[in-house]
């Protein structure tokens, strides 16, 4: 019998680039449809089943099911007291949201 050379697990980052999309967004996406339940290692690490890539499919190719709100204007990120902070969140996320925070705030 031949066994299939399938993943039992995909990482964040794995999951990320099969959809050119920032991680930022899956967790978001996590958060928004109950049919994304990757397993989290102890760490907090996000491992996602061939299911879950499905699932993504099934989400992607229509991102108008997801609306998304600016819960923080632009007037309030520039008069933040811990602007390091915006960028080292934004480098996690985006290297050009850190230039542009850097650049205008």
């Amino acid at each position: 019998m031949e066994r299939k050379n399938r993943k039992i697990y995909y990482t964040m980052g794995e999951v990320s680039e099969m959809f050119d999309v920032r991680p930022s967004l899956i967790r978001f996406w996590e958060q928004k449809f109950d049919i994304l339940k990757p397993d989290k290692k102890r760490k907090g690490n996000r491992l996602f089943t061939p299911k879950d890539v499905e699932n993504l499919k099934l989400i992607y190719p229509d991102p108008s099911l997801v609306n998304t709100i600016p819960t923080t204007s632009l007037a309030e990120l520039r008069r933040t007291s811990a602007p390091s902070v915006l960028v080292e969140t934004a480098y996690h996320d985006n290297y050009f949201d850190a230039q542009w925070i850097k650049d205008n705030i």
